[in-house]
């Protein structure tokens, strides 16, 4: 029984603690929503129905801003300038093979805010990652490269929600 007590005493603190210093975990809701600063945009230079453009379209989503199917002239347009995915070898085994790769995924875009005003300057965000390559596990580098792949298309998609939260 006086265990127990002594771990509530020592928890309340630090329960209270926690939320009051700001800390919100990874996807929580932020302070500045993104629905607020842009309700609904247009998506332009990406097809929004597979690949890099459908996990744009869906993080916007989830971020509470509408998509518009059609340019109109009174909404913003979200401009994706090129999407680029490239492949650099690091190191290489004694016969000359390819071992380590590093992997580098960036993009560009800008936030047309106004139709007919002068554009804004372009932002390029860029994540990275090194893959190690078994020769004799071909078939699964191939997969753990695709993965990755993926999972930098996303560390993409959430750095662009956080530029488009700090626009105002």
């Amino acid at each position: 029984m006086q265990r127990r007590a002594f771990i509530h005493r020592m928890l309340l603190p630090l329960v209270v603690a926690v939320p009051g210093c700001g800390f919100r975990l990874r996807g929580s809701s932020s302070a500045i929503s993104l629905s607020s600063v842009l309700p609904e945009v247009v998506i332009d230079g990406v097809d929004i129905e597979i690949g890099f453009g459908r996990r744009l379209a869906d993080a916007l989503t989830r971020a509470g801003v509408k998509l518009a199917t059609e340019a109109d002239d009174d909404l913003p347009v979200l401009e994706i300038g090129e999407f680029d995915e490239s492949r650099r070898v690091l190191s290489v085994d004694r016969d000359v093979r390819a071992r380590e790769y590093a992997l580098i995924s960036k993009v560009r875009f800008r936030l047309l805010s106004e139709p007919g005003a002068a554009p804004g300057d372009w932002h390029v965000v860029e994540t990275r990652r090194d893959l190690v390559v078994d020769p004799f596990q071909v078939l699964g580098s191939e997969q753990e490269e695709k993965r990755m792949r993926r999972e930098m298309e996303e560390d993409l998609v959430q750095r662009i929600v956080l530029v488009l939260r700090q626009k105002k």
